[in-house]
């Protein structure tokens, strides 16, 4: 016989929320159902803590929230982080060059704070960025006119993302990026280059997290749909990607969930619940 679940850790965006970026009523009747055995749901994602929809901080089944792919951890409902890695000097300076060299604006976290270049916001309708990435950037991050100078002041800062205009900006930007030693790479969504400390990733965060619940993360299902879920996929006893995910995350996962939007994250608890899904 395979383990039953003793915890659940899942992505945000294109994952556990809708296209709408809500919890549907029937992934909110499944959380309900984990908080009802005890089963602690975490949450790992790219987003910064201020960047989090109220509904799901609110949720209760929620233990912890890894945010900024790993880099700060914080327990439900407490706004200091319990676990954290940030970027050294020298790095924040190489990055500032490598923005410079690439011509890409960028984001910074600080202290689960995102401050956005204000070209950004400015440019992003040129950039042909959806209308609900646009809002959810307007909504989430403040707007920094010297962003270069925050960047090179901001001792702690955690995480910085790079925009690309188009693929073939982006591929640049990887390409000068991944050229900076000490870093953690990886990308979430179409448009952007996430960077962070080396080391820095969700499944070293969720090893903390399951360590202070007294979980194997054998004994841990995960979720995901982007490049940034890969090792937390493969960290967990089982993983789990969204039909809807990309090709390296569909390539890291022990199974293929339905969509998100068709509630993917929700039957397959439901399932795992049931004991139809286990795994050894």
């Amino acid at each position: 016989m395979g383990q039953r679940i003793r915890a659940v850790v899942s992505d945000l965006d294109g994952t556990l929320l809708d296209g709408n970026g809500r919890l549907s009523e029937e992934t909110r009747r499944a959380l309900g159902a984990l908080r009802e055995r005890g089963i602690p749901l975490i949450i790992a994602t790219g987003r910064p803590l201020c960047a989090l929809p109220e509904e799901v901080k609110k949720e209760e089944g929620i233990r912890y929230l890894i945010t900024a792919n790993g880099a700060l951890v914080y327990g439900r409902g407490e706004g200091r982080p319990l676990f954290r890695t940030g970027l050294s000097r020298n790095l924040r300076r190489e990055l500032v060059q490598a923005a410079r060299d690439t011509g890409a604006c960028c984001e910074v976290f600080l202290e689960g704070q995102a401050y956005i270049d204000s070209r950004v916001l400015e440019q992003a309708a040129q950039w042909n960025y959806q209308p609900r990435t646009i809002g959810y950037l307007q909504r989430t991050r403040k707007s920094c006119r010297d962003l270069e100078r925050l960047m090179l002041e901001a001792e702690g800062a955690e995480a910085l993302d790079f925009f690309a205009r188009d693929p073939e900006h982006k591929r640049r930007i990887w390409k000068r990026v991944s050229e900076i030693p000490g870093l953690y790479l990886t990308s979430s969504v179409p448009h952007l280059v996430e960077t962070a400390a080396e080391g820095t990733n969700k499944a070293r965060a969720l090893a903390w997290v399951l360590e202070k619940l007294e979980i194997s993360p054998s004994e841990a299902a995960a979720f995901g749909d982007g490049d940034n879920d890969v090792e937390l996929l493969q960290a967990c006893g089982l993983g789990i990607a969204m039909e809807n995910a990309s090709a390296a995350c569909r390539a890291a996962a022990d199974r293929i969930a339905a969509g998100n939007q068709e509630d993917g994250v929700a039957r397959e608890i439901w399932k795992l619940l049931e004991g139809e899904v286990r795994w050894q």
